[in-house]
């Protein structure tokens, strides 16, 4: 009799041990919440730099070198067989400044020192970037100007900035045709100054 109870009482234990609950996940704390929003908020904030430094900045993936004197830069623009006008409207203002950019870099290309070289025209808005084979991103515009020397035109009126690689000219709302150039007097190059001003040198 005592031996059938103690085999009945074994059975509700090993019963028992196998129904044990499956272990419950914690609740996140409100504390956990805000850390993991937080987290996603800087990683956003990260991506959208990215893209802001990468398809915005005008000078991304173009460096225009260290700062060069005038007759330096004529002996650099002299020796190179590749030349870029980039004509940058994206920050020009107004209308009459747009069109004196595009003026001025169509002016470049035409001028006397621009012959013999293999001379590119892009202009950079804010939808992408104009070439001649047709419209492109600014990704895949900015690699193109680094193989040679850059005309860069955008609006201001600051005088013209002389580097290594490139001439920075800013145009205005006063501008004349035929103004912005490179031309020749006496086998010497000679670039303006500013955008409504060219000077000629020998």
């Amino acid at each position: 009799m005592n031996k059938k109870k103690s085999s009945k009482a074994h059975t509700q234990s090993e019963i028992s041990e196998s129904e044990e609950p499956e272990p419950v996940s914690p609740v996140p704390t409100k504390k956990d919440n805000t850390i993991l929003k937080w987290g996603a908020v800087i990683i956003l904030l990260a991506i959208a730099l990215f893209f802001v430094n990468f398809y915005l900045n005008p000078n991304q993936q173009f460096v225009f070198g260290k700062n060069i004197t005038e007759d330096e830069f004529k002996d650099v623009f002299a020796s190179a067989q590749k030349v870029y006008i980039v004509m940058d409207v994206r920050n020009s203002g107004d209308q009459t400044t747009t069109n004196n950019v595009l003026q001025c870099g169509v002016d470049f290309a035409a001028s006397s020192g621009m012959g013999g070289k293999d001379v590119t025209p892009l202009s950079f808005a804010d939808d992408g970037c104009i070439v001649p084979s047709g419209k492109k991103t600014m990704a895949e515009c900015l690699p193109m100007i680094n193989d040679g020397v850059v005309v860069y035109v955008r609006g201001g009126s600051d005088p013209a900035k002389y580097y290594s690689n490139a001439v920075l000219v800013s145009v205005g709302q006063q501008y004349a045709v035929g103004l912005c150039g490179i031309r020749l007097v006496q086998s010497s190059s000679s670039v303006p100054k500013e955008g409504a001003n060219a000077t000629e040198t020998s």
